[in-house]
């Protein structure tokens, strides 16, 4: 017998809570004894390989234990809608209801081709350029700005069909294999590098806006979640290229744009 994909889905959605009793446990086996709890943080899967690890190496708390998820969007939103992780750093949309938005970061997109491609010759790459090559995706292209998905659609049209993957080690490892160009985000490039891969700046700025949530409507964020929320963006700020921070309020206006 093997599980069924709900079963899978139910056991991804409640295994945060478990992880909550099983630390509770420990804590009575321990005899009681005070210790700072988990730090659970749910990110998008490139962020969780890029922006988190560079943060917890800023971070000087080796005593308390971190959890960290990599998961689309739209299921982080809902495990910190239901309170189910302390942090998740997601990509705009953020304005949901149970959310509290605590900052937002804002960097340029870049295109990520092999070392031999001719465009890698190039200061600086046009839109334009990527007509008639395969295109390498990380996945969920609804959040991706209308010039990107015009190229995905226009690579479909001429019959090439693109690669999506939501690891973006692996989006970086197609391109080096020579499976086609890539635009990737400006955390990837800030965090990752294979042999044989170069990255340019667009000629078109295409931003990649992203943001760090808590559940609302607690009474009190623990001191050490606010803490490493700061170091989060202290991080992106010395490691994004081009990185430009913004306050929540100024949500609308980066999602018009984004």
């Amino acid at each position: 017998m093997s599980p069924l994909d709900s079963g899978y889905e139910f056991y991804r959605q409640i295994e945060p809570a478990l992880q909550r009793l099983r630390e509770a446990r420990s804590y009575v086996e321990a005899g009681g004894t005070i210790r700072v709890p988990t730090l659970r943080v749910a990110a998008t899967h490139e962020l969780a390989a890029s922006l988190l690890p560079a943060a917890l190496a800023n971070w000087n708390r080796p005593d308390i234990p971190v959890s960290i998820q990599g998961h689309s969007p739209e299921v982080v939103v809902q495990l910190v809608q239901n309170g189910l992780v302390d942090i998740g750093l997601n990509s705009l949309p953020l304005e949901h209801q149970g959310l509290q938005i605590h900052w937002l970061g804002e960097g340029p997109r870049l295109a990520a081709v092999r070392a031999d491609d001719p465009l890698a010759a190039k200061e600086r790459i046009a839109l334009t350029d990527f007509h008639g090559r395969r295109m390498i995706l990380l996945s969920n292209p609804h959040r991706a700005p209308d010039a990107l998905r015009g190229l995905i659609e226009d690579a479909h049209a001429g019959g090439l069909a693109s690669i999506e993957t939501n690891v973006a080690i692996a989006l970086l490892m197609a391109v080096q294999a020579g499976l086609g160009i890539a635009i990737v985000h400006p955390t990837i490039a800030a965090s990752m590098s294979l042999p044989d891969v170069v990255l340019r700046p667009l000629e078109m700025t295409l931003p990649y806006t992203f943001g760090a949530i808590t559940p609302a409507g607690r009474a009190m964020v623990l001191p050490h979640v606010l803490d490493f929320v700061q170091v989060l963006a202290d991080t992106a700020s010395r490691i994004v290229p081009d990185f430009r921070l913004h306050e929540a309020q100024d949500h609308a206006r980066l999602l018009r744009h984004a």
